[in-house]
């Protein structure tokens, strides 16, 4: 099931401070739509609520042609795989075993697991590498590990939509490239791709599509090369730069903090 992801009007507040305010966003398959922005912008609060770790204020989100809202917390946890930003590590598991709660709302409960999960898990695993960590405790796991063990649990779903925080914090190059050409290729395969990154030049390399986050509102909405525009990084980010179009795509250029 190919199913995109839409937000209308979202608003949300912690006590009397706003975050979001109405924050419109399509997210379609076969698409890599990154959230940008500066520090305290609302990125991960608005990918919380899409997740349904918060509820927003005010606004709709569609799953596919279908209202979040009407739907069980165990239909919305099959149509999102989500990895979060420096996952707790999940105290006396595994990493196969933490990988594998990806599963769990694809199975009746207390349901045990299927040779499709297995298999899926280590698909998962293989395209993260972490095969050879199957065993290892998560706790004892670098940063870098843990941050690769929530989003190999997050493809093991094989939900229709991903939300990412930060898939590639704590990743060294190596790894930050796997990771964006493993979503690259689930994307190709039309899979809704949806995430937060702080690093403008993976950002303009990687995505469809950009959302850039303002004070809790879109500043812009569109193609990297539409989107970042000297005006736009200089106002939003404070940084002079220009994005340069060559074979390899478009590349980030900059040049120093804006005056």
């Amino acid at each position: 099931m190919n199913a995109g992801l839409r937000i209308e009007e979202l608003s949300h507040a912690f006590g009397t401070h706003p975050v979001l305010s109405n924050v419109l966003l399509d997210s379609r398959p076969g698409e890599i739509t990154g959230l940008v922005g500066p520090n305290g912008s609302g990125k991960t609060t608005l990918l919380r609520t899409c997740y349904r770790a918060l509820r927003p204020d005010s606004g709709h989100l569609w799953l596919g042609t279908d209202d979040a809202d009407t739907l069980s917390r165990r239909a919305v946890a099959q149509r999102l795989g989500v990895s979060v930003q420096e996952p707790a590590p999940t105290l006396g598991l595994t990493v196969r075993e933490s990988v594998g709660l990806g599963r769990t709302p694809h199975r009746p409960w207390l349901g045990a697991e299927t040779p499709q999960d297995v298999e899926l898990i280590d698909a998962a695993l293989a395209d993260t590498g972490l095969s050879s960590l199957a065993d290892r405790d998560v706790t004892h796991l670098s940063g870098g590990e843990r941050q690769r063990v929530s989003l190999a649990r997050a493809l093991c779903t094989r939900a229709p939509i991903l939300l990412l925080d930060e898939p590639s914090n704590h990743l060294d190059l190596q790894h930050q490239i796997a990771v964006m050409d493993l979503l690259r290729s689930r994307a190709d395969d039309g899979t809704t791709v949806l995430l937060t990154l702080h690093d403008l030049r993976l950002a303009a390399e990687a995505c469809d599509q950009l959302v850039v986050l303002h004070a809790g509102r879109v500043a812009a909405h569109g193609e990297p090369t539409q989107v970042l525009t000297t005006e736009l990084l200089a106002e939003v980010f404070g940084i002079r730069g220009r994005l340069v179009i060559d074979d390899d795509g478009p590349r980030l250029v900059v040049s120093g903090r804006a005056p």
